[in-house]
């Protein structure tokens, strides 16, 4: 990074500061680290399509600054963005903070991202998908994950059974259905049942963007209808307060992805103390390991043609579905050592990915002196 910025102490978190989005939360998350590292910031809503949230406290401003920005946008969007925007100020340094979920980052894209002066990514399967493709520095600068809850809803609210051990598993049509994978959770699931005819178990799913996808959302109606009252399915939308109280309720994750390019949903499930069962590959791995989580294995497949975004020749993850199942009758049979599990998942997340130790990464990433690429 040069040292002859115009303002080098101006910072500017360009992006979609109010959206419900996972590229909206990549930038909440920034916000949150460069607070708590005490590192002062302004905010630029790109767009503005989302109403301001005051509980976040920003300083917005109308365009990117003289000193340092950081556009957390991905290569379709760098475009249309800058020539709302206008080009960044002579003499700023322009970082970009994308988002991806498979081996390989699209190369229109990648072209994109060579108009800025560095690029960040949020996990190591994200910062190899980049050095695959981009002609830029690449740097790793992690997500921080602090969920909070103001208002706890208790499983009667949602309709969940008191007394049983409950699995749980949420993802939006949105973020596509086959790379999601809920069918793997229920057949997973179909399979405990099997296994443990006579446990007290539920399956919780949560389906958000249902109107984007209405076959995979009949689908998701049929299969879990299949499994009678031992099944929930969750079709509406839910505010952050209850999406959090939600996940609390339940007693395990469960993730059987194809590809994730960080697993937001897995670490919010871990800082919270709950064990997790999901797929050994892609973003995830950079925070979950054996001691803290269920892992699942997997062998890599081809993307099916139409089955993700610039999928083509690329590959993800196929989980044992055996496995899994076989993951879920361990915690029916032992729950303790799901609890002891879930402490030591939240203990890893709460001290590696707190705000205050992403915030002082980023930091020294700022630092011309602490600029070395992973």
């Amino acid at each position: 990074m040069p040292e002859n910025l115009s303002n080098p102490t101006e910072l500017v978190l360009i992006g979609h500061p109010f959206a419900p989005s996972g590229m909206g939360q990549l930038l909440r998350s920034a916000i949150a680290s460069f607070r708590a590292a005490g590192r002062s910031f302004r905010v630029l809503d790109c767009h503005g399509y989302f109403p301001e949230d005051r509980m976040l406290a920003l300083d917005l401003v109308r365009k990117p600054g003289e000193g340092i920005n950081i556009f957390h946008i991905n290569g379709d969007e760098v475009e249309p963005i800058l020539n709302k925007l206008g080009s960044p100020p002579a003499g700023s340094f322009n970082i970009v903070f994308p988002a991806w979920e498979l081996p390989v980052y699209p190369e229109g894209w990648a072209r994109q991202l060579d108009r800025f002066d560095e690029v960040w990514g949020f996990s190591e399967f994200v910062v190899a998908s980049l050095k695959a493709a981009v002609n830029r520095p690449v740097f790793f600068a992690p997500l921080s994950v602090a969920p909070a809850i103001r208002h706890y809803h208790s499983r009667l609210k949602w309709g969940i059974s008191a007394s049983a051990m409950v699995f749980y598993f949420s993802f939006d049509c949105s973020s596509f259905p086959e790379r999601k994978n809920p069918w793997a959770v229920i057949e997973a699931f179909r399979r405990l049942r099997q296994r443990r005819p006579l446990a007290d178990v539920q399956l919780v799913l949560k389906v958000g963007g249902g109107s984007r996808d209405p076959k995979a959302l009949e689908r998701l109606r049929t299969e879990t209808a299949a499994l009678g009252s031992s099944a929930l399915l969750i079709d509406r939308t839910l505010d952050t307060e209850e999406a959090k109280s939600l996940l609390m309720a339940c007693d395990c994750y469960v993730s059987l992805h194809r590809s994730e390019g960080f697993g937001f949903c897995l670490a919010e499930a871990m800082y919270f103390g709950k064990p997790v069962i999901a797929t050994a590959y892609s973003g995830n791995m950079d925070f979950m390991t054996p001691e803290t989580s269920l892992l699942v294995d997997y062998q890599l497949v081809p993307v099916q043609t139409g089955a993700y975004p610039h999928g083509e020749g690329q590959c993800w993850a196929e989980p044992d579905i055996e496995q899994a199942a076989g993951h879920m009758a361990h915690l029916v049979d032992n729950p303790e050592d799901g609890r002891s599990i879930g402490k030591r998942a939240s203990a890893r997340i709460r001290c590696t990915f707190s705000p205050l130790a992403t915030g002082l990464q980023y930091v020294e990433q700022l630092n011309p002196r602490g600029s070395i690429p992973s």
